[in-house]
Protein backbone atom coordinates (compact mmCIF):
# COMPACT_ATOMS: atom_id res chain seq x y z
CA UNK A 1 0.00 0.00 0.00
CA UNK A 2 1.23 3.82 -0.01
CA UNK A 3 3.43 4.93 2.65
CA UNK A 4 2.92 8.20 3.13
CA UNK A 5 5.65 10.97 1.69
CA UNK A 6 5.57 13.63 4.23
CA UNK A 7 2.93 16.21 5.80
CA UNK A 8 -0.85 14.52 7.13
CA UNK A 9 -3.53 15.82 4.36
CA UNK A 10 -6.27 14.00 3.83
CA UNK A 11 -9.21 14.69 1.07
CA UNK A 12 -12.55 12.50 1.28
CA UNK A 13 -15.75 13.13 -1.15
CA UNK A 14 -18.61 10.52 -1.82
CA UNK A 15 -19.42 10.39 -5.65
CA UNK A 16 -22.13 8.94 -7.24
CA UNK A 17 -25.11 8.58 -4.88
CA UNK A 18 -22.86 9.29 -1.85
CA UNK A 19 -22.41 5.49 -2.14
CA UNK A 20 -18.77 5.37 -3.84
CA UNK A 21 -15.99 6.45 -1.67
CA UNK A 22 -12.53 9.05 -3.15
CA UNK A 23 -10.33 9.29 -1.07
CA UNK A 24 -7.37 11.64 -1.31
CA UNK A 25 -3.72 11.77 -0.10
CA UNK A 26 0.23 11.53 -0.57
CA UNK A 27 1.99 9.21 -1.89
CA UNK A 28 6.22 9.09 -1.95
CA UNK A 29 7.00 9.53 -5.89
CA UNK A 30 3.48 10.13 -6.80
CA UNK A 31 2.27 13.46 -5.10
CA UNK A 32 -1.41 13.25 -4.33
CA UNK A 33 -3.30 10.74 -4.87
CA UNK A 34 -6.86 9.58 -5.04
CA UNK A 35 -8.15 6.00 -4.66
CA UNK A 36 -11.54 5.38 -5.93
CA UNK A 37 -13.63 2.42 -5.35
CA UNK A 38 -14.77 0.83 -7.66
CA UNK A 39 -16.85 -2.73 -8.21
CA UNK A 40 -13.40 -4.18 -8.53
CA UNK A 41 -11.99 -2.76 -5.65
CA UNK A 42 -10.06 0.25 -4.73
CA UNK A 43 -8.41 1.94 -7.93
CA UNK A 44 -5.14 4.37 -7.52
CA UNK A 45 -4.75 7.52 -9.73
CA UNK A 46 -1.47 9.59 -9.42
CA UNK A 47 -2.32 13.47 -9.43
CA UNK A 48 0.68 15.67 -9.00
CA UNK A 49 2.50 17.67 -6.79
CA UNK A 50 3.01 16.99 -3.37
CA UNK A 51 0.97 20.14 -1.26
CA UNK A 52 3.03 22.57 0.99
CA UNK A 53 1.60 23.56 4.26
CA UNK A 54 -1.81 22.88 2.36
CA UNK A 55 -4.25 20.29 3.46
CA UNK A 56 -6.37 18.47 0.54
CA UNK A 57 -10.16 19.64 0.49
CA UNK A 58 -12.30 17.92 -1.79
CA UNK A 59 -15.78 18.12 -2.67
CA UNK A 60 -18.33 15.75 -4.63
CA UNK A 61 -20.77 17.25 -7.77
CA UNK A 62 -24.53 16.42 -8.29
CA UNK A 63 -23.64 14.32 -11.75
CA UNK A 64 -21.41 11.91 -9.75
CA UNK A 65 -18.05 13.69 -10.34
CA UNK A 66 -15.37 15.03 -7.45
CA UNK A 67 -12.72 17.30 -7.32
CA UNK A 68 -9.85 17.88 -5.37
CA UNK A 69 -8.07 21.07 -4.64
CA UNK A 70 -4.36 21.84 -2.74
CA UNK A 71 -1.60 23.99 -2.87
CA UNK A 72 2.26 23.91 -3.21
CA UNK A 73 2.62 27.27 -2.42
CA UNK A 74 2.59 29.34 -5.02
CA UNK A 75 0.65 27.38 -7.12
CA UNK A 76 -2.92 25.83 -6.93
CA UNK A 77 -3.62 22.84 -7.91
CA UNK A 78 -7.57 20.78 -9.04
CA UNK A 79 -8.37 17.66 -10.23
CA UNK A 80 -11.35 16.75 -10.69
CA UNK A 81 -12.66 12.90 -12.23
CA UNK A 82 -14.50 12.86 -15.80
CA UNK A 83 -15.35 9.79 -18.05
CA UNK A 84 -12.22 10.52 -19.40
CA UNK A 85 -9.80 10.06 -16.31
CA UNK A 86 -8.84 12.57 -13.91
CA UNK A 87 -8.67 15.73 -15.52
CA UNK A 88 -5.91 19.16 -13.56
CA UNK A 89 -5.61 22.33 -13.79
CA UNK A 90 -3.03 24.77 -11.90
CA UNK A 91 -3.14 28.33 -11.03
CA UNK A 92 -0.39 30.03 -10.31
CA UNK A 93 -0.98 33.09 -7.80
CA UNK A 94 1.27 36.14 -7.26
CA UNK A 95 2.12 35.76 -3.35
CA UNK A 96 3.55 32.50 -1.33
CA UNK A 97 0.43 31.38 0.89
CA UNK A 98 0.18 28.68 3.45
CA UNK A 99 -3.67 28.70 3.21
CA UNK A 100 -5.50 25.63 1.43
CA UNK A 101 -7.73 26.28 -1.27
CA UNK A 102 -11.88 25.08 -1.30
CA UNK A 103 -13.61 23.65 -3.63
CA UNK A 104 -17.21 23.45 -4.28
CA UNK A 105 -19.32 23.03 -6.99
CA UNK A 106 -22.30 25.19 -8.63
CA UNK A 107 -25.50 23.77 -9.54
CA UNK A 108 -24.50 23.71 -13.36
CA UNK A 109 -21.97 20.67 -11.83
CA UNK A 110 -19.50 23.23 -12.67
CA UNK A 111 -16.46 23.61 -9.74
CA UNK A 112 -15.50 26.89 -8.01
CA UNK A 113 -12.13 27.05 -6.29
CA UNK A 114 -11.88 29.87 -3.49
CA UNK A 115 -8.15 31.09 -2.01
CA UNK A 116 -6.61 33.78 -0.59
CA UNK A 117 -3.94 36.20 -2.91
CA UNK A 118 -2.40 38.58 -2.13
CA UNK A 119 -4.39 39.30 0.89
CA UNK A 120 -7.70 39.07 -1.08
CA UNK A 121 -10.34 36.66 -1.41
CA UNK A 122 -10.12 35.05 -4.89
CA UNK A 123 -12.26 32.40 -7.10
CA UNK A 124 -11.26 30.30 -10.34
CA UNK A 125 -14.88 29.35 -11.74
CA UNK A 126 -15.17 27.02 -14.67
CA UNK A 127 -17.84 28.52 -16.86
CA UNK A 128 -18.19 25.42 -19.32
CA UNK A 129 -15.51 26.86 -22.44
CA UNK A 130 -12.56 27.79 -19.33
CA UNK A 131 -11.97 29.72 -16.17
CA UNK A 132 -12.71 32.78 -14.77
CA UNK A 133 -10.44 34.60 -12.05
CA UNK A 134 -12.17 37.22 -9.90
CA UNK A 135 -10.33 38.59 -6.93
CA UNK A 136 -12.32 40.48 -4.82
CA UNK A 137 -11.65 43.90 -3.84
CA UNK A 138 -14.51 44.93 -2.22
CA UNK A 139 -17.59 43.95 -0.41
CA UNK A 140 -21.49 45.61 -0.32
CA UNK A 141 -22.34 45.83 3.81
CA UNK A 142 -25.75 44.72 3.18
CA UNK A 143 -27.03 46.68 6.34
CA UNK A 144 -25.60 50.08 5.86
CA UNK A 145 -24.96 49.78 1.86
CA UNK A 146 -21.08 51.14 2.64
CA UNK A 147 -18.47 49.48 0.70
CA UNK A 148 -15.56 47.78 2.69
CA UNK A 149 -12.07 46.60 1.38
CA UNK A 150 -11.70 43.16 3.16
CA UNK A 151 -8.42 41.34 3.48
CA UNK A 152 -8.26 37.30 3.70
CA UNK A 153 -5.37 34.78 4.32
CA UNK A 154 -8.04 32.09 4.91
CA UNK A 155 -10.89 31.20 2.32
CA UNK A 156 -13.53 28.80 2.52
CA UNK A 157 -16.49 28.18 -0.33
CA UNK A 158 -19.80 26.67 -0.41
CA UNK A 159 -22.81 27.32 -2.63
CA UNK A 160 -26.56 27.24 -1.28
CA UNK A 161 -29.29 26.24 -3.05
CA UNK A 162 -30.29 29.12 -4.81
CA UNK A 163 -26.85 29.22 -6.56
CA UNK A 164 -25.29 32.20 -4.92
CA UNK A 165 -22.02 31.48 -4.24
CA UNK A 166 -21.34 32.55 -0.63
CA UNK A 167 -17.30 32.57 1.08
CA UNK A 168 -15.96 32.40 4.67
CA UNK A 169 -12.88 34.76 4.87
CA UNK A 170 -10.35 35.03 8.26
CA UNK A 171 -7.01 37.64 8.95
CA UNK A 172 -5.30 36.68 12.04
CA UNK A 173 -7.92 36.69 14.69
CA UNK A 174 -10.90 38.03 12.64
CA UNK A 175 -13.67 35.96 9.93
CA UNK A 176 -16.29 37.51 7.94
CA UNK A 177 -19.08 36.17 5.88
CA UNK A 178 -19.59 37.09 1.90
CA UNK A 179 -21.77 36.02 -0.84
CA UNK A 180 -22.45 37.07 -4.55
CA UNK A 181 -26.01 37.47 -5.69
CA UNK A 182 -26.59 35.90 -8.62
CA UNK A 183 -29.38 38.19 -10.28
CA UNK A 184 -26.63 41.21 -9.89
CA UNK A 185 -22.83 39.64 -9.50
CA UNK A 186 -22.92 42.16 -6.11
CA UNK A 187 -20.57 40.53 -3.54
CA UNK A 188 -21.93 41.48 -0.15
CA UNK A 189 -20.48 41.09 3.12
CA UNK A 190 -18.31 42.00 6.12
CA UNK A 191 -16.34 41.16 9.25
CA UNK A 192 -18.25 39.68 11.48
CA UNK A 193 -17.65 41.81 14.58
CA UNK A 194 -19.65 39.59 17.55
CA UNK A 195 -16.67 36.73 17.57
CA UNK A 196 -14.30 37.05 20.60
CA UNK A 197 -10.72 37.60 19.90
CA UNK A 198 -8.61 34.29 19.81
CA UNK A 199 -4.75 34.22 18.15
CA UNK A 200 -4.60 33.69 14.24
CA UNK A 201 -6.78 31.34 12.35
CA UNK A 202 -5.20 29.05 11.08
CA UNK A 203 -7.48 27.06 9.02
CA UNK A 204 -11.21 27.64 7.46
CA UNK A 205 -14.54 25.57 6.40
CA UNK A 206 -17.91 26.69 5.24
CA UNK A 207 -20.84 24.36 4.78
CA UNK A 208 -24.84 24.74 3.93
CA UNK A 209 -27.29 22.46 5.60
CA UNK A 210 -30.88 21.61 5.60
CA UNK A 211 -32.74 24.38 4.55
CA UNK A 212 -29.66 26.61 3.48
CA UNK A 213 -28.89 26.91 7.33
CA UNK A 214 -24.83 28.20 7.26
CA UNK A 215 -21.98 27.14 9.86
CA UNK A 216 -18.44 27.54 9.80
CA UNK A 217 -15.55 25.53 11.99
CA UNK A 218 -12.50 27.69 12.49
CA UNK A 219 -9.13 26.31 13.69
CA UNK A 220 -6.80 29.05 15.94
CA UNK A 221 -3.27 28.88 16.09
CA UNK A 222 -3.69 27.46 20.17
CA UNK A 223 -5.31 24.59 18.25
CA UNK A 224 -8.65 25.48 19.28
CA UNK A 225 -11.59 24.40 17.41
CA UNK A 226 -14.42 26.69 17.03
CA UNK A 227 -18.11 26.58 15.66
CA UNK A 228 -19.75 29.25 14.15
CA UNK A 229 -23.90 29.18 13.06
CA UNK A 230 -26.37 32.21 11.86
CA UNK A 231 -29.16 32.52 13.54
CA UNK A 232 -31.89 34.22 11.51
CA UNK A 233 -34.17 34.93 14.66
CA UNK A 234 -31.66 37.79 16.30
CA UNK A 235 -29.71 38.58 12.93
CA UNK A 236 -26.31 37.18 14.72
CA UNK A 237 -23.37 34.65 14.19
CA UNK A 238 -23.02 32.56 17.34
CA UNK A 239 -20.04 30.82 18.11
CA UNK A 240 -18.89 28.23 20.40
CA UNK A 241 -16.00 26.44 21.54
CA UNK A 242 -16.15 22.95 20.69
CA UNK A 243 -13.11 21.14 21.02
CA UNK A 244 -10.11 23.07 23.17
CA UNK A 245 -7.30 20.98 21.66
CA UNK A 246 -7.10 19.14 18.41
CA UNK A 247 -4.19 18.16 17.00
CA UNK A 248 -5.09 17.93 13.17
CA UNK A 249 -4.56 21.11 11.09
CA UNK A 250 -7.11 21.32 8.54
CA UNK A 251 -11.14 20.77 9.29
CA UNK A 252 -13.78 20.05 7.17
CA UNK A 253 -17.43 20.99 8.24
CA UNK A 254 -20.14 18.72 6.82
CA UNK A 255 -24.12 18.83 7.27
CA UNK A 256 -25.39 15.72 7.45
CA UNK A 257 -29.03 14.39 5.21
CA UNK A 258 -30.97 15.81 8.90
CA UNK A 259 -29.08 19.56 8.84
CA UNK A 260 -27.04 18.55 11.93
CA UNK A 261 -23.50 19.82 11.19
CA UNK A 262 -20.17 17.15 12.16
CA UNK A 263 -17.11 17.09 11.18
CA UNK A 264 -13.95 14.64 12.48
CA UNK A 265 -10.46 15.53 14.06
CA UNK A 266 -7.65 14.21 16.19
CA UNK A 267 -7.03 14.38 19.68
CA UNK A 268 -4.23 12.90 22.01
CA UNK A 269 -3.84 10.28 19.11
CA UNK A 270 -7.26 9.15 18.77
CA UNK A 271 -9.85 9.89 15.85
CA UNK A 272 -12.84 11.85 16.96
CA UNK A 273 -16.52 12.31 15.06
CA UNK A 274 -18.20 15.29 16.50
CA UNK A 275 -22.28 16.08 15.78
CA UNK A 276 -24.25 18.62 17.11
CA UNK A 277 -28.32 17.55 17.52
CA UNK A 278 -29.81 20.36 18.87
CA UNK A 279 -28.33 19.46 22.21
CA UNK A 280 -24.78 19.90 22.25
CA UNK A 281 -21.70 18.51 20.92
CA UNK A 282 -21.82 14.46 20.86
CA UNK A 283 -17.92 13.28 20.65
CA UNK A 284 -17.33 9.89 19.92
CA UNK A 285 -14.07 8.46 19.97
CA UNK A 286 -13.21 5.69 17.24
CA UNK A 287 -11.97 2.70 18.43
CA UNK A 288 -8.71 2.00 15.61
CA UNK A 289 -7.60 -1.05 17.08
CA UNK A 290 -3.77 -1.31 15.58
CA UNK A 291 -4.56 1.48 12.77
CA UNK A 292 -3.51 4.57 15.05
CA UNK A 293 -3.72 7.88 13.46
CA UNK A 294 -0.17 10.00 13.08
CA UNK A 295 -0.62 12.92 15.58
CA UNK A 296 -0.81 15.62 12.89
CA UNK A 297 -3.23 13.56 10.70
CA UNK A 298 -6.05 15.57 9.13
CA UNK A 299 -9.45 13.12 9.37
CA UNK A 300 -11.93 14.52 6.67
CA UNK A 301 -15.58 13.54 6.84
CA UNK A 302 -18.41 12.44 4.83
CA UNK A 303 -21.85 10.59 4.65
CA UNK A 304 -22.88 7.69 2.54
CA UNK A 305 -26.30 7.40 1.19
CA UNK A 306 -27.54 6.13 4.53
CA UNK A 307 -26.42 8.87 6.36
CA UNK A 308 -23.55 7.45 8.13
CA UNK A 309 -20.39 8.83 8.44
CA UNK A 310 -17.33 7.83 6.74
CA UNK A 311 -13.84 9.29 7.52
CA UNK A 312 -10.83 9.15 6.44
CA UNK A 313 -7.22 9.74 8.35
CA UNK A 314 -3.44 8.82 8.02
CA UNK A 315 -2.24 6.07 10.17
CA UNK A 316 1.06 5.99 11.86
CA UNK A 317 2.01 3.11 10.21
CA UNK A 318 2.19 5.18 6.96
CA UNK A 319 -1.08 4.19 5.47
CA UNK A 320 -4.76 5.46 5.04
CA UNK A 321 -7.51 4.29 6.42
CA UNK A 322 -11.34 4.76 5.56
CA UNK A 323 -13.10 4.18 9.06
CA UNK A 324 -16.97 3.20 8.31
CA UNK A 325 -20.04 3.67 11.14
CA UNK A 326 -21.71 0.82 11.05
CA UNK A 327 -18.94 -1.75 10.45
CA UNK A 328 -18.32 -3.52 7.13
CA UNK A 329 -16.01 -6.02 6.21
CA UNK A 330 -12.29 -4.98 5.93
CA UNK A 331 -10.78 -3.59 3.02
CA UNK A 332 -7.71 -6.28 1.81
CA UNK A 333 -4.10 -4.56 2.47
CA UNK A 334 -2.63 -4.79 -1.12
CA UNK A 335 1.15 -3.16 -2.44
CA UNK A 336 -1.36 -1.38 -5.12
CA UNK A 337 -4.40 0.03 -1.76
CA UNK A 338 -4.08 3.38 -0.80
CA UNK A 339 -6.56 2.28 1.65
CA UNK A 340 -5.74 0.10 4.80
CA UNK A 341 -9.39 -0.74 5.74
CA UNK A 342 -12.39 0.04 7.31
CA UNK A 343 -12.26 0.58 10.75
CA UNK A 344 -15.64 0.36 13.33
CA UNK A 345 -16.88 3.35 15.50
CA UNK A 346 -17.23 1.99 18.86
CA UNK A 347 -16.80 3.18 22.60
CA UNK A 348 -19.26 6.33 22.08
CA UNK A 349 -18.83 8.30 24.85
CA UNK A 350 -18.47 12.43 25.48
CA UNK A 351 -14.69 13.41 25.29
CA UNK A 352 -15.12 17.16 25.53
Amino acid sequence: MFDRARGNAAGLAMKTGAAWPVIFGISPGSGVVACSLKPVGWVPSSLGSLPAYSGIKAEAAGNGQVAAAWSTGSIIEFAQSSSDGWLRKSFQRSSLSEDTPDVAFLASSDPVLAYSESSRMTLQTYSGSGWDRVQINTLIDPMTGQPINPTALRVSVAVESQGDVCLAFAEHNNIGFAFRDSATGTWYGKPISSLPQWSDIRDISLAFGLNDKVGMAFRDGNNRLFYSSYDPSSGIWLTELVVSEVQSEHINLVFDQLGNPAFAYVKQGVVHYATEIGIGWAHYPLTTYNYIPTPNSDAALAFDTNNLPVIAYNCSSGRMILAYDPPLTPEPTSSLLLIAGAIMMTCRRRVV
